[in-house]
């Protein structure tokens, strides 16, 4: 989670929506090492803003509330096996 934090925030990202899954390993999101890290993040690429970090939501919350606002949503695939 440190290095996804640290990466999207080098990059710009302008918001982070922690999302907890049913096979997630790790139940649990700590929302204040999570603020560090983008601060540290910020400061290292010369950030002049930090991303704005929601809180923790069910995939089915996250989903919901993406529709109704129509973002982007980008996501991963690793069981994908035809790559």
């Amino acid at each position: 989670m440190k290095w996804l934090i640290e990466k999207s925030t080098e990059l710009g990202v302008k918001e982070l929506y922690p999302i907890i899954t049913e096979r997630v390993n790790i139940k649990g999101f700590n929302y204040k090492k999570a603020q560090l890290y983008l601060r540290e993040a910020s400061k290292v690429s010369e950030r002049l803003n930090l991303p704005i970090l929601h809180e923790v939501r069910t995939l089915d919350q996250t989903l919901y509330k993406i529709n109704q606002i129509s973002h982007n949503i980008i996501f991963c695939n690793e069981s994908k096996k035809d790559i």
